[in-house]
């Protein structure tokens, strides 16, 4: 279960910084922005790809 609220928490997490990019006036929080939402992307990918390959493996 943990691993399931690890994936819901980051992607409330991206949600906020994809609402930072489209409201801030900031060229520098932009970047930063895109930056931790690259992250986070990136994150939610490879959780998600890790809880599919494990369920695979509890049906073989």
């Amino acid at each position: 279960m943990g691993q399931i609220n690890n994936i819901i928490s980051e992607a409330d997490m991206l949600k906020g910084n994809i609402c930072r990019i489209c409201v801030t006036d900031s060229e520098k929080e932009l970047a930063e922005m895109y930056q931790w939402a690259s992250r986070r992307l990136a994150n939610l990918f490879m959780w998600n790809l890790e809880r599919i390959r494990n369920a695979g493996e509890s049906e073989k």
